[in-house]
C-alpha cells in the first residue's frame, strides 16, 4: 500500500496491495511476461487511510 502510495500516487485497499507483491518481487514465473492487476481503493478512508502515508508517522517493521 505504501508503494503504490509513494510511486504510484494511489490509496489501495490492502487486498488489493497483495496482487502486487509477485511483481514488486519479480518473480520468476512472471519475468518477462504481461501481467494485468486490478487495483482498488473501495474500502478506504480518502483524506487520512494511515498516518504513515502521510509522512506523518513512519511505518513500524515486522521485528522492531
Amino acid at each position: 500500500m505504501q508503494f503504490a502510495h509513494e510511486r504510484l500516487k494511489l490509496v489501495i485497499e490492502p487486498s488489493s496491495a497483495v496482487a502486487l507483491v509477485p511483481l514488486l518481487r519479480q518473480e520468476p514465473q512472471l519475468v518477462g511476461k504481461r501481467a494485468g492487476v486490478v487495483l482498488t481503493g473501495g474500502h478506504v478512508e480518502w483524506l487520512r487511510p494511515w498516518p504513515c502515508l502521510d509522512g506523518t508517522e513512519t511505518m513500524q517493521r515486522w521485528g522492531d
